[in-house]
């Protein structure tokens, strides 16, 4: 019998024990509960604002996303998107970051399209991703349009001249994004009103949309300028991106830029805004008036469907791009 007594004795303790775990349990979660959660809450903002973003995941390799035109060339009718990578980060990007001036660091492609098409609305408007090295240069030349072969004068040689400021003591040494504009005998310089940052992934945009040219910088509004010019396409002339092989300055581009977007209209800042939100992979936002698209995913080719392939001259595409970079 005394056996028998121990054993129950020895069962009771077993259930006080396990009832008194369980309540310490259930104290554990009421005093913590609302701490875990929180840092859970916290963490999961976190990891949508992209803290956690290693940039590790599929990227879109080079001609995954282009812009289909049935009828050919020019044509806007049953325009379309096609592709499983549009909007994606690109695999490569390009680089021009030579210390010392050299004439063919570029690339350089036709302008047939541009004479017929480009600037017949008196609009235009050029966005482009770029992260730029420090340097102490006059202008730097992201994408430009000149006429070839060049003429015996020097305004009559550019139609506009898209990029930054530089780093020199022109324009007061500020970084700022620049749009140039030509005609036969006037040259109009237009800057930003806020710097653009170097070693850091930017999207710039210049519009103009016949009385102003508007700057925004990662969507947001940095600034205008009054022009009443009327833009005037060249007879025979080349786009060349990332350089400028007519120029007392060392114009070429240093750092890295990506996805080149030229349309012939105007852009609002909503658009501006969605197109610095689509990320530095970004497919055009208004199909009908792009006349040109350059996403520099390691080729110079133009997706836009018209056919404005480039070439390209010492420039280097990389892959390892994503340092500077946070998706919006």
């Amino acid at each position: 019998m005394q056996i028998i007594k121990n054993s129950k004795n020895k069962s009771n303790c077993k259930k006080i024990k396990n009832k008194k775990s369980a309540q310490s349990a259930m104290e554990y979660l009421t005093t913590y509960g609302w701490a875990i959660l929180i840092i859970a809450v916290v963490l999961v903002v976190l990891f949508h604002m992209g803290l956690f973003n290693t940039n590790i995941g599929p990227k879109a390799p080079p001609g995954s996303c282009k812009i289909n035109r049935p009828d050919g060339p020019g044509t806007i009718q049953y325009i379309s998107t096609q592709g499983a990578s549009c909007n994606e980060d690109p695999e490569f990007v390009t680089s021009t970051t030579y210390s010392t001036y050299q004439y063919w660091d570029f690339i350089i492609a036709p302008d047939t399209l541009y004479n017929a098409t480009f600037m017949e609305n008196n609009r235009i408007t050029l966005s482009v991703w770029i992260n730029e090295l420090p340097n102490d240069d006059c202008e730097l030349s992201v994408a430009n349009i000149y006429n070839y072969p060049y003429s015996s004068g020097y305004l009559e040689n550019y139609i506009f001249r898209f990029g930054v400021s530089g780093g020199s003591t022109w324009e007061g040494g500020q970084n700022k994004a620049m749009l140039e504009l030509f005609t036969p005998t006037t040259q109009t310089n237009m800057f930003s009103t806020v710097n653009v940052p170097y070693n850091q992934w930017t999207n710039i945009v210049a519009s103009y949309n016949g009385t102003y040219v508007n700057f925004y910088i990662n969507g947001m509004f940095a600034g205008d300028s009054q022009y009443s010019a009327t833009l005037s396409p060249g007879t025979d002339s080349v786009l060349v991106i990332g350089g400028n092989p007519n120029s007392g300055c060392r114009n070429n581009f240093q750092g890295y830029f990506s996805n080149l977007q030229i349309y012939n209209t105007s852009i609002t800042q909503n658009q501006a805004q969605t197109l610095y939100q689509k990320g530095i992979g970004g497919a055009p936002i208004d199909l009908n008036y792009l006349v040109a698209w350059y996403p520099l995913n390691a080729n110079p080719n133009d997706y836009s469907g018209n056919d404005e392939n480039g070439a390209a001259y010492n420039v280097i595409y990389i892959s390892s791009w994503q340092n500077g970079y946070t998706p919006p």
